[in-house]
């Protein structure tokens, strides 16, 4: 009896060391906002990603993010966190004021 058996399906490895680029397009890090809340946070960031934003799931289309945060009056930290295939994630935190 021969020790063989069929070939594998083909396994895909993604290898890489550095996180996802992420940027924060609106609104900006020490910005006073006002008006409805939810208020729409978004970005951009690598394809293939995923996005929270305050560990809630993004909407991504492309490299372009987005997220209706509801916002408390006053001071809000908001952090966005991209999370590539390889597991790599990039952070960024920023703060803003919100005045109903």
């Amino acid at each position: 009896e021969k020790n063989e058996s069929e070939f594998s399906e083909p396994v895909t490895i993604n290898y890489k060391k550095s996180g996802p680029e992420l940027s924060i397009e609106a609104p900006r890090d020490g910005e006073s906002v006002s008006g409805p809340s939810p208020y729409n946070i978004s970005g951009k960031t690598e394809q293939d990603t995923t996005v929270t934003v305050n560990d809630f799931q993004a909407i991504i289309s492309g490299e372009t993010w987005s997220y209706a945060l509801t916002l408390k009056d006053g001071e809000n930290e908001i952090k966005v966190v991209s999370v590539d295939l390889a597991g790599n994630k990039t952070e960024k935190i920023i703060k803003i004021n919100y005045s109903p």
